[in-house]
């Protein structure tokens, strides 16, 4: 195994899943709220957005385990917390919202005179059956992540930037927001929610790691935190992107 390329497969899969539709929606919206002062508020939405989940990635890598990750609280709390992670990450926030954006942005502006409704069905049945396909070979969806679909998304990306940045969008203006613009983009990268899912992401990458043969505690936690650096490059990049466009767009 070539290690080097290892961490940076991993990486890309990391960004990946952290780049979910709240990382595609809040950095523009940011932007556009806050115009000309876009760098100060884009500072607290890189701590919230880009900190707190490198934090939570590096945290796990030091108990390597969602069953004893809050243990030293109490087993009880660990498992409360867990829980309402799971189902915040899950079926209450996350799983609805990325629905909702793919239905919303990708696919109901193609159709504008066709049923909604049943266009909504329609879309939540493809993508979420392509997501379960996808996740059911837990050995597999690292890379299927980081050599498919994370160069796929950054290519795209890295298009609308320099599109963006090419075109004459427009002018920023003052703040529209009331209050401090860094710390709505603070309050705005913690929307995200990756703080939240970084810990479960851990796990995911774990799973990767041990179905390619690397079982050696210490080897993995070098594989994670060092994918979790390169996840953080790849969002930072994105998310300065994003909210700077969006501020060329406050006019």
């Amino acid at each position: 195994m070539n290690k080097k390329k290892e961490i940076l497969i991993l990486g890309f899969a990391l960004f990946s899943m952290f780049f979910g539709a709240g990382n595609l929606l809040f950095p523009p919206s940011v932007g556009v709220a806050v115009g000309k002062d876009w760098f100060e508020a884009g500072l607290g939405f890189f701590l919230t957005g880009i900190g707190l989940p490198l934090l939570g990635i590096l945290a796990f890598t030091k108990v390597g385990s969602l069953d004893e990750f809050a243990n030293k609280v109490s087993n009880k709390f660990n498992t409360i917390y867990s829980t309402i992670l799971i189902l915040v990450i899950g079926p209450l926030f996350a799983i609805p919202r990325t629905g909702s954006t793919t239905f919303e942005m990708g696919v109901l502006p193609l159709f504008p005179n066709s049923n909604p409704t049943i266009i909504a069905v329609l879309t939540s049945v493809i993508f979420f059956g392509v997501t379960l396909f996808l996740v059911l070979n837990e050995s597999s969806i690292t890379d299927i992540l980081g050599k498919f679909l994370t160069p796929i998304i950054l290519l795209i990306l890295s298009l609308i930037t320099i599109l963006g940045i090419t075109s004459d969008l427009g002018t920023p203006v003052e703040s529209i927001i009331n209050g401090n613009p860094f710390s709505y983009g603070f309050v705005s990268g913690y929307q995200t929610m990756d703080a939240l899912a970084s810990v479960l992401f851990g796990v995911i990458i774990i799973r990767g790691l041990e179905g390619k043969g690397v079982t050696d505690t210490n080897e993995q936690k070098s594989f994670l935190s060092n994918a979790g650096f390169i996840a953080a490059i790849g969002l930072g990049f994105i998310y300065l992107s994003l909210i700077y466009l969006g501020a060329q767009i406050s006019s």
